[in-house]
């Protein structure tokens, strides 16, 4: 019981302390270990055969790395113990609590869902017997002998009555149909025809109003409707106008070009190209625009030009 009230009293940072506490003896406990224990403890445990650095001698580093491993654990074990044992408790009280599920748009502030009713809890009514005090008695017998029940006795009631006393009963036969009147004005019923020899005839053969005994007249033709004729439109006199053919104007034949110079000539001397350049030149059209200038003006300038430049060169 006083164990159970110091569980109850521990909160998530007391259980944090206490798993510390635990963890810290185990690391002092495993640095005061002798040094022939521990080293004969590393070699029984066969850890040097997969890790070079575990053979003896083993010094310090082995020492802290060993208290380290053993305080961490320990307190780790402890930890989770304790919080199993402090969650217990709480988890016990929440399912007794837990009401039944709602749906979110049923739940409401004000009016919770009420708790189940429970006869135990709310009506004060205990179990007469507890279920692991139920035991059933049982006789123990002989299986070899086994004794079967006794036969029941059936009660015979009274005798059949004979054929000579009557018997009663509440049968009442059933009242004849009415027959109903027939009208004199109602068609009389069809006559009750066999069935075909091929029964894919149309139901119209069997129906005496299907078939006319003459055929029908064929329906009269149509007049067309009448539609006016289309007619050529009137004008007034302002506004008549009269239409006449254009005729394409014919172009005047263009003058052939001349193919101009593919590549230069062979001979490059200063009357081959002065006799180029007047051909250039003649073949050249002043624009409109500018003065017009007498054409053998121009070519006697530039002819003596190039001739000076001749006689320098």
């Amino acid at each position: 019981m006083v164990a159970y009230s110091l569980v109850q009293r521990l909160t998530p940072n007391l259980v944090l302390a206490v798993a510390g506490a635990v963890g810290v003896i185990a690391a002092l406990g495993a640095l005061l270990v002798p040094g022939a224990l521990f080293e004969s403890a590393v070699l029984t445990g066969g850890i040097a055969a997969f890790m070079p650095a575990a053979e003896p001698p083993l010094g310090t580093t082995a020492r802290i790395c060993l208290a380290a491993f053993a305080g961490g654990g320990v307190a780790l074990l402890a930890w989770a113990g304790l919080t199993l044992l402090t969650g217990l408790p709480q988890l016990r009280v929440e399912l007794a609590k837990r009401g039944p599920v709602v749906r979110r748009a049923d739940a409401h502030p004000d009016a919770p869902p009420r708790e189940p009713l429970r006869a135990g809890r709310d009506l004060g009514f205990e179990p007469a017997v507890e279920a692991d005090e139920l035991e059933l008695e049982l006789e123990p017998f002989d299986l070899d002998v086994l004794e079967l029940p006794p036969e029941p006795v059936i009660a015979m009631g009274a005798p059949a009555p004979t054929a000579e006393s009557p018997i009663e009963s509440d049968f009442q036969p059933e009242a004849e149909p009415i027959a109903l009147p027939i009208r004199a004005d109602a068609p009389p019923p069809p006559p009750v025809q066999p069935l075909p020899a091929d029964l894919d005839l149309p139901l119209a053969v069997f129906d005496p109003g299907a078939l006319p005994d003459a055929p029908l007249e064929a329906p009269r033709p149509v007049a067309p409707l009448l539609r006016s004729q289309p007619r050529a439109p009137v004008y007034a006199q302002g506004e008549r106008f009269e239409t006449f053919d254009l005729s394409l104007a014919v172009s005047p034949p263009a003058e052939p070009a001349t193919a101009p110079i593919t590549g230069p000539e062979t001979v490059a001397t200063v009357h081959s190209l002065l006799d180029r350049l007047e051909r250039g030149i003649a073949r050249r059209a002043l624009p409109a625009d500018s003065e017009p200038m007498p054409e053998t003006q121009g070519l006697e300038s530039a002819l003596e030009s190039l001739r000076r430049m001749a006689v320098r060169g």
